[in-house]
């Protein structure tokens, strides 16, 4: 006979369906942090900065950032900005007002109504915190993300502007994943500490110090004082080797998503050349970051493994997209760390398509690099 447990433990799913089926939704709204809190304490931790994008000038960028093709690309300003009694919904990652309107720099860089739980957000138990707390993630907390957009929240909290806060908490449903857990150790201030958060619930927040994002959408430039210190704290204590050449390979995933459908006649060219092949997913955080330190070159397909041109020294950069449009969030990193770059493109119609490399296109960018010798 089934025990009490294991009864409820099966019916938990349904009763949990039918309360979101009970339970209205709010309405999605996004508003900046300026509009919403007009008066709040704010202190500028950087500055804007306009940088030359020659190369972006000419592109064909996927909607949504079609600005980005243009001479040149404006910074935004890292504030950190004092907010008071506001609701934080750790399923989503998001700073709420009392009335339901999401703080769009609390979210994700890309701000769509879609990618939020409407139920998380309209749970009906609130939780108090008191105290000063701050938060991580954001919406998506892929390795992307969290290696190029929120790791350098752990560095802003570190500013002076900040130290009149004898401690904080860092909001964290679960608690820190093993990445998490990476970032912490090697970027965590003194006086910030992980708080645990449970689901199902808000979270009502005596002061919430919002940090605006250093990137943007598809935009991963990281600021030289962020960077200085990232690799100060990430890098091997001792010169780069410059000496691997690195193709990083796609684990096909589904039916469909960028898969190299020519990998074995990509190999064959660049295997005599001395490229060796990674999948990345099979590395520690730590052999990818040495990996990346210690390159001469970096063959690609656009994926988030290139998040890792973060640890690079002076690695020569190809990397290829299936179709004719391009998402520019690794021109922008490797902008932001000096190293040289080119994009290849597919004959695909998206750039999600599968696709294959045209080897001789990718010989003439390694002889541009000087990497056919």
């Amino acid at each position: 006979m089934a025990s009490v447990a294991s009864i409820l433990e099966v019916l938990r799913p349904y009763a949990r369906a039918m309360l979101h089926w009970l339970r209205p939704e709010r309405e999605i709204r996004f508003e900046t942090c300026e509009a919403l809190f007009p008066d709040a304490h704010r202190e500028q931790l950087l500055p804007p900065k306009t940088i030359a994008t020659p190369d972006l000038a000419d592109a064909t960028c996927v909607p949504g950032v079609a600005q980005y093709a243009s001479a040149t690309y404006t910074c935004p300003a890292v504030e950190a900005v004092e907010l008071e009694n506001v609701l934080y919904c750790p399923t989503n990652n998001v700073v709420l007002t009392a009335e339901g309107q999401i703080v769009a720099e609390s979210s994700t860089t890309i701000r769509r109504p879609e990618y939020i739980d409407t139920h998380a957000i309209s749970a009906r138990r609130v939780e108090n915190l008191p105290g000063t707390h701050t938060a991580l993630r954001s919406r998506f907390n892929h390795y992307y993300h969290h290696l190029i957009d929120h790791a350098s929240r752990l560095y802003f909290l570190n500013d002076p502007a900040l130290a009149t806060y004898p401690s904080v908490g860092l909001l964290l449903q679960d608690g820190p994943t093993p990445f998490e857990t990476y970032l912490l150790n090697r970027l965590k201030p003194p006086h910030v500490e992980p708080i645990r958060l449970r689901h199902r619930r808000l979270y009502r927040i005596e002061r919430y110090v919002l940090l605006t994002p250093m990137t943007r959408r598809h935009a991963g430039y990281q600021r030289q004082p962020y960077l200085r210190a990232f690799e100060e704290a990430f890098l091997p204590d001792r010169p780069s080797t410059a000496s691997e050449r690195i193709y990083v390979g796609r684990r096909p995933k589904g039916s469909k998503g960028r898969k190299v459908l020519n990998e074995q006649a990509v190999m064959e060219t660049l295997r005599p050349l001395g490229f060796n092949h990674y999948l990345l997913e099979d590395l520690s955080f730590e052999e990818q970051a040495r990996l990346f330190y210690d390159a001469e070159a970096v063959v690609a397909p656009h994926g988030a493994g290139l998040a890792n041109l973060i640890y690079a020294n002076d690695a020569k950069v190809i990397e290829y997209f299936p179709s004719h449009h391009i998402v520019p969030s690794f021109y922008f990193l490797a902008k932001s760390k000096g190293l040289p770059y080119t994009r290849l493109h597919g004959s695909e119609q998206w750039r999600e398509d599968d696709f294959e490399m045209d080897t001789d296109r990718l010989m003439l960018a390694l002889n541009h690099f000087g990497l056919t010798e």
